[in-house]
């Protein structure tokens, strides 16, 4: 009898777990459709000198959509200026970065079995633009995570960031000796940012 009365409770028991863990599945999933669908409608440009928000659009290829051929993607564009509107140097600074996120991102899909001396530039550049963040703060209101997550929000960009990776990491050493800066290269990447900070002023204006 008391094993009887044992087993019914242990069975008890697991319903009632089981159903518990369904009903938290059931909102989480319920959760992340909301925040979908507020994501769409909170990115959306405040401002008319922004490009239009892609929409779903915008994630059906790796490279995404830029209408405006600034060298950024348009949903990241638009989410930087919400999050920074006020601040150009910041944005310029976090700009540079995805910039040079999606030039690695081009040169890889275009160039898939070259070997990681070939990406040592735009590696560099990646590297020149983090210093950037660090130095104009913004690296204090969207840190890496952050960045990581805005770029790569589908699994193509996942993926291929992983390769990015992999290409840094396979290189070892060898790549971390080119990590030194020459007085052209330093003049070249402040040129860079000026130019996007410059553009950043002229569209606060």
């Amino acid at each position: 009898m008391l094993k009887i009365m044992g087993l019914t409770i242990f069975i008890l028991s697991l319903t009632l777990l089981l159903a518990s863990i369904l009903l938290e599945n059931d909102r989480n999933r319920r959760g992340m459709r909301s925040r979908e669908k507020v994501a769409i409608s909170v990115d959306l440009p405040p401002f008319n000198n922004l490009p239009p928000h892609p929409g779903f659009k915008g994630r059906k290829t790796l490279l995404g959509i830029d209408s405006d051929n600034d060298g950024i993607r348009d949903d990241i564009q638009i989410a930087i200026t919400r999050l920074l509107p006020d601040e150009p140097h910041k944005r310029a600074a976090l700009f540079f970065w995805f910039i040079a996120h999606q030039e690695f991102f081009i040169a890889i899909s275009e160039n898939p079995d070259e070997p990681y001396e070939f990406f040592i530039p735009y590696w560099k550049t990646m590297k020149a633009a983090m210093r950037y963040v660090f130095r104009s703060g913004a690296q204090e209101i969207l840190y890496l995570e952050g960045r990581t997550a805005l770029f790569c929000n589908t699994r193509e960009r996942c993926l291929m960031n992983k390769r990015m990776d992999k290409i840094i990491n396979r290189a070892g050493r060898g790549i971390r000796q080119f990590e030194q800066w020459s007085a052209e290269e330093r003049e070249k990447y402040e040129r860079r940012f000026q130019e996007i900070y410059e553009r950043e002023k002229e569209r606060q204006k």
